[in-house]
């Protein structure tokens, strides 16, 4: 079974680092700003901003997944998130979060597994209680279906991510799309019915409009 949540503590973010050196520098041979060579961990600036909400999975006490999402509320400055091109007019109304460096160990991925799903729906409660209305993320080409299969849409030209060296594609989820959600058989549809907050027809209408 595993034990999927926040992140704690600093010792659990020294895992988390151990883990991104695994994927991203000795399985991928990424080049990373951050990775320390010595200590095999890749810990960035990111990870301690009071914004930031860092997803872990433990299996048996070894950390198996990760992922991050950083929050931009309201009018905060968005200038880091121009490579999804969301105009200031959104952005001053809206909470946004970019989620990114999500992985799993190896051993662990592909079909027949089931911590991938996991691991998202975790993330989509997080996104619920942070009452978020898009979130957006770079997806690989061979990525695109298995976001477009949890209710993300591609939008926009793809681009070269100079950090990942690799060519990417901005995607955005729209938190309270319930209509979108049933239409792709999205596995969030269930949870989306459960937000205890109040869905802003105006915001939904004013989200979509990333997409024209």
């Amino acid at each position: 079974m595993y034990d999927i949540r926040l992140l704690k503590t600093d010792e659990e973010l020294y895992d988390v680092g151990r883990l991104r050196y695994e994927v991203y520098v000795r399985e991928m041979g990424r080049s990373q700003e951050y990775a320390d060579n010595k200590e095999r961990t890749i810990i960035e600036p990111y990870d301690t901003l009071s914004s930031t909400r860092i997803i872990v999975a433990y299996l048996n006490s070894e950390l198996v997944a990760t992922s991050r999402i950083k929050v931009y509320y309201p009018k905060d400055d968005i200038s880091e998130l121009a490579c999804y091109r969301i105009p200031q007019s959104i952005s001053d109304l809206l909470t946004i979060t970019e989620g990114t460096k999500y992985m799993i160990k190896k051993s662990l991925r592909g079909t027949g597994t089931t911590l991938g799903v996991q691991m998202m729906m975790y993330a989509y409660q997080v996104l619920l209680e942070e009452k978020v209305d898009i979130d957006v993320l770079n997806a690989n080409d061979y990525l695109i279906h298995y976001y477009q299969d949890k209710g993300y849409r591609r939008y926009g030209d793809g681009y070269h991510h100079e950090e990942l060296n690799q060519f990417v594609y901005p995607m955005a989820l729209l938190i309270n799309d319930y209509e979108y959600f049933k239409k792709t058989n999205s596995p969030f549809y269930e949870e989306s019915m459960t937000i205890k907050y109040p869905v802003d027809p105006q915001k939904l209408n004013v989200a979509k409009t990333i997409f024209d």
